[in-house]
């Protein structure tokens, strides 16, 4: 996208206006295959749109005895130079799914959801993040999507805070993979949490 940012600002007045015309096209052309009703970038949600979902994204919480796996994204944003795997939830897949099937897909690591941890508004992107604990079956762990990665490996659980800083990693993965101290309850034992 800021490649696309950088060339649109490098081209004149009339050019602009051309590729501004050829991305309203492939923008209708995409709305067609995918059946959805084309808006305009400044609309609002208008009548018969109200039940409009907000984009919502997987992440996968891989996990293998010591090791967690991560992927480095190609554009990263911020500091967010690592991450969980992770796809985009269109509405009415399940979640889970969504978690296993990309985690294959850009990794070529089987697994499968253990539990749902929770879900947050990501601090950096503000996207809704569902998260989901998994166990590793199988598989050999590369990077399969190199259009949107550059890289997946095993990382050791100790060592995840180097990676993704704790402060924006959701607090439920660091009490899971016991990088700090779970919240305790009332009357509960740690060994029946």
């Amino acid at each position: 996208m800021a490649a696309l940012t950088g060339l649109y600002q490098s081209i004149g007045k009339g050019a602009r206006a051309e590729v501004e015309a050829k991305r309203r096209e492939l923008h209708r052309a995409v709305c067609r295959v995918m059946g959805v009703q084309e808006d305009g970038p400044d609309d609002d949600v208008g009548p018969g749109q109200a039940d409009a979902e907000a984009l919502k994204v997987a992440v996968a919480v891989v996990t293998d005895g010591p090791n967690v796996l991560l992927v480095r994204p190609r554009n990263s944003i911020g500091d967010m130079s690592w991450q969980f795997p992770a796809g985009v939830v269109k509405p009415g897949i399940d979640a889970t799914i969504v978690a296993v099937e990309e985690t294959l897909a850009e990794t070529g690591a089987n697994c499968t959801v253990r539990e749902r941890l929770g879900a947050r508004l990501h601090p950096v992107t503000r996207v809704r993040c569902e998260y989901f604990l998994c166990d590793y079956i199988g598989g050999t762990v590369e990077n399969r999507d190199a259009v949107e990665n550059v890289s997946a490996t095993w990382v050791r659980r100790d060592m995840l805070t180097s990676f993704i800083p704790a402060d924006r990693t959701f607090r439920p993965i660091l009490e899971v993979l016991a990088l700090v101290d779970a919240p305790r309850q009332a009357g509960v034992s740690a060994a029946v949490r």
